[in-house]
């Protein structure tokens, strides 16, 4: 899936940057020149383990065990995932990122990487997000006591009997 953009928000995970590419191991996307590409789960572990790895051959029982979690897979299934990783490394095909080693595995020539953690936000930036929810709980205390105290008052008035004391109507003074 290709997006303009950032794709997806890395949030507070680490990104890796190589060459022109940034890479968010967490949501899987990779970008280049503002142009963002959502990997599969399984391509975005394949681009992890030859990050980790430059230069050096992958054999696929290494690729097997990093990427698969040692279930038994065809070769042509890491063909497949190998294949995805560079169409996304290059949309017109020609960049030649991976190389195969015909019968053995694959060599990742990439430049080397650089891990970058982004930076947690700010106090004050966190205090701004938190604002509306404090207030909106504030609010509900405060309408909960209001509607508790016209309650409680509304029935205390009931319960007060009214007392008052009953005169003779005026004027013969006779019962």
């Amino acid at each position: 899936m290709y997006r303009r953009g950032c794709g997806r928000d890395c949030g507070m995970s680490q990104q890796v940057r190589f060459g022109d590419w940034s890479f968010c191991p967490d949501s899987y996307v990779l970008e280049r020149s503002g142009v963002s590409v959502v990997l599969e789960p399984r391509v975005a572990r394949l681009l992890e383990c030859f990050l980790a790895n430059p230069g050096e051959l992958l054999t696929h029982q290494q690729l097997t065990i990093a990427v698969w979690d040692g279930r038994v897979v065809s070769v042509d299934a890491i063909r497949r995932a190998v294949s995805s990783l560079r169409h996304a490394l290059a949309a017109d095909g020609t960049d030649k990122c991976i190389t195969t080693v015909l019968k053995r595995g694959y060599i990742a020539h990439f430049p080397p990487p650089t891990i970058t953690a982004p930076q947690p936000p700010s106090g004050l930036h966190r205090l701004a997000r938190a604002r509306p929810v404090l207030l909106l709980g504030i609010l509900l205390i405060v309408l909960v006591l209001v509607a508790f105290g016209a309650w409680m008052s509304r029935s205390v008035i009931m319960d007060d009997p009214a007392i008052t004391t009953l005169k003779p109507p005026r004027g013969e003074g006779k019962y």
